[in-house]
This record gives structure tokens, sequence and C-alpha cells, in this order.
């Protein structure tokens, strides 16, 4: 499995957004790529995009999404993180609300229930986000 990442967001924090979920992105492809994940989803990419909705974005109505797609195999999770926050935010507390949104992603119910992903594969993605999170964090 390996982790993908964009955005749908406001000109107002697109930029921020990008260089810390870039760098969160680098960080855990690099701690999952030896990782043994199941047969069912070891090809798999997981699709995370961003959802910062400004005053310009709030008046499109944007719903979260969550789906996979089969024939790409393609988690995908389109999910909010509030906008003021991540505006007002430092550079720690940014990264704060995208790995919260990125367990979000792994605890959805679609995961398991639905999806049937292993408790195993899903642990080591967590344990790849807290990677991501110790070596980004600013004292």
């Amino acid at each position: 499995m390996r982790l993908w990442n964009s955005a749908e967001a406001e000109h107002t924090v697109g930029q921020a957004y990008s260089k810390i979920a870039n760098e969160i992105e680098r960080i855990v492809n690099s701690y999952i790529e030896d990782k043994q994940f199941s047969d069912a989803y070891k090809d798999w990419c997981w699709a995370y995009i961003a959802m910062l909705e400004g005053p310009i974005m709030k008046t499109m109505k944007l719903p979260e999404i969550v789906r996979r797609n089969n024939k790409k195999q393609d988690l995908e999770f389109r999910l909010k993180i509030d906008y003021q926050s991540f505006l007002d935010g430092d550079d720690n507390q940014r990264l704060e609300l995208i790995i919260d949104s990125l367990i979000r992603c792994l605890e959805h119910p679609k995961m398991t229930k639905t999806w049937k992903v292993p408790e195993s594969d899903i642990a080591i993605l967590k344990e790849a986000l807290q990677v991501a999170e110790q070596q980004m964090k600013k004292n």
C-alpha cells in the first residue's frame, strides 16, 4: 500500500497544506515500503484528499467522500479539515490537523467492516503516521 495526498483547498491555505502533507506522504511511504501488507491490499493506494473549505468553497457545499475503486485499487477519502483552525494554526497545529484527518481515514468503519482491510495493515499505516508526526513536530 502507498499513500497519495492532494487537497481541495482555498488559495489562502493551499501552499501551507502542500508543504506539510507532501512531507507526511514522503515519510509514510518511506516507512511502509518494506513492510508486509496483506496480499489483498499490498498494491493498493490510500488516496487522501483534504478539503479545506474557506469562505469561497463553503458555498459549494461539497460532501465528504469515502469510496473504494477496485479497478484502480484505490481507497479514496475526501475529508474536511477545519479551515479556520488550519489558517490560524502554526506548523505543529497544522501537522496535527492533517494527521488527525488521516487517522479518521484509518478508523472509518468501511475500512474493516465493508472493505475488510486487515487490522494489521491499518496498524502499519498508523505506525507510519506516528513516525511522520514525531519526525516533523517542531519543539
